[in-house]
C-alpha cells in the first residue's frame, strides 16, 4: 500500500512538471522557451523511467515503460542529440541493474530479463533513430520542394526577376502601406527598344541573352527597398515605395542611362541596347488602375517619340 502510494506521487510529480514544461513552453516563445521547456521534458522523463526500473512500479512492470523513451527524446530532440541522451541513459540504466550499490535498493530482476532489457531497448533506439533520421530527411526534401515551387511561383525563370503574380503582391503591400501612412509611391514601366531586331537577328537565344543582361543592370540599378519585375515579354515594371513622380523620374533617368553604357555581346558582336520608360504616381489606395495606365500611356509617349526616354504621365500632352 505504501509503495502504491509512493509510485502515485511519483506520477503526479511527473505529470506536474510536464505541464509546467507545457506552461513554459506557452511562456517562452522562440528557441528559449523551447530549449528550457525540452530540458524539463527530458530531465523529468529520464527519472521517472529510472525510479520505475529502481522500484519496479506495479509488480514489478516498470522497467517496460522505459520503451517509450527512444521515440520521445528523438522527436523532441533530433536523431544527434536523441541519440547522445538515451545513450547516455542506456549507461545509467546499465549501472542502475548490473553494479551493486548499497544507497540504491534495486528490484531483484533475474540476469536474463535485465540482459533482454537492455538488449531490446538499444533495438527500439536504434529503429527509433532511423525512423527520425528518415522522417527529418523527407521534411526537409519537403521544405526544399515546396521552396522551390514557391520561387518558380514567384519568380521569372529566365530572368530570376519577380513575375506579375510577385509583382502583384508587392503593389498590393505598398497599396496597404499607402492606405496607412498616406505615403505615394511611384510605378514606372520600362519596354526595352527595338526588341524584335535583335531575336530577328541573333536567335531567341541572343534574346535570352538580351534580357537576363537588362535585368542584371535594372536590378543593380535599384535602391533596397524597391521592387523591379517582368511585367511581360520585354517589358518591366518598378514599384518604387515612398516616392514622388519626380523622383522616380530621376531614378529611372539613371537606369537608362546605365543600361544604354552597358555593351552586351551577341555572336561575338558587341551591341547596346535602349530603353523607354513611363512614370506615374500612386497617390490613393484606390488609384492603382488609373496610375498604370497613365504609367503605359507615357511609355507609349516615349516609344513613339524618338524611344530611349523617360516620360512622366503629369507631362503628357492634353488630348
Amino acid at each position: 500500500m505504501v509503495a502504491n502510494a509512493q509510485l502515485a506521487l511519483v506520477l503526479f510529480i511527473a505529470a506536474g512538471t510536464f505541464f509546467a514544461a507545457r506552461q513554459t513552453l506557452a511562456l517562452f516563445t522562440g528557441a528559449r522557451g523551447l530549449y528550457i521547456s525540452a530540458t524539463m521534458m527530458v530531465t523529468c522523463l529520464f527519472t521517472l523511467m529510472l525510479v520505475l526500473v529502481i522500484t519496479g512500479g506495479a509488480q514489478s512492470t516498470g522497467p517496460l515503460w522505459i520503451y517509450i523513451i527512444p521515440p520521445v527524446i528523438m522527436f523532441f530532440m533530433g536523431v544527434r542529440y536523441g541519440t547522445l541522451l538515451v545513450g547516455g541513459f542506456t549507461i545509467v540504466l546499465a549501472l542502475v541493474l548490473f553494479v551493486p550499490m548499497s544507497f540504491i535498493s534495486v528490484v531483484d530482476y533475474t540476469e536474463a530479463f535485465k540482459s533482454r532489457l537492455i538488449y531490446s531497448f538499444l533495438t527500439l533506439t536504434f529503429l527509433s533513430a532511423f525512423y527520425e533520421f528518415s522522417r527529418q530527411g523527407a521534411y526537409v526534401k519537403a521544405i526544399n520542394l515546396s521552396n522551390e515551387l514557391e520561387r518558380l511561383a514567384l519568380f521569372d525563370t529566365l530572368t530570376g526577376l519577380p513575375n506579375r503574380r510577385a509583382t502583384d503582391q508587392a503593389l498590393e503591400h505598398h497599396l496597404a502601406q499607402l492606405e496607412r501612412n498616406k505615403t505615394p509611391f511611384s510605378i514606372v514601366l520600362a519596354d526595352v527598344d527595338r526588341f524584335k531586331s535583335i531575336n530577328d537577328n541573333y536567335g531567341h537565344h541572343g534574346g535570352d541573352a538580351t534580357l537576363q543582361q537588362i535585368s542584371w543592370s535594372f536590378l543593380t540599378g535599384v535602391r533596397k527597398q524597391d521592387t523591379v519585375g517582368r511585367w511581360g515579354g520585354e517589358e518591366f515594371i518598378f514599384v518604387l515605395p515612398m516616392t514622388k513622380e519626380a523622383n522616380a523620374s530621376i531614378l529611372a533617368e539613371k537606369i537608362r542611362q546605365k543600361l544604354a553604357e552597358i555593351p552586351i555581346i551577341l555572336d561575338d558582336k558587341t551591341i547596346h541596347i535602349t530603353a523607354s520608360f513611363g512614370v506615374s504616381e500612386v497617390i490613393h489606395a484606390d488609384d492603382l488602375d488609373r496610375a498604370l495606365s497613365a504609367a503605359d500611356k507615357a511609355l507609349y509617349y516615349a516609344k513613339q517619340n524618338g524611344r530611349n526616354q523617360v516620360v512622366c504621365a503629369s507631362n503628357l500632352p492634353n488630348d
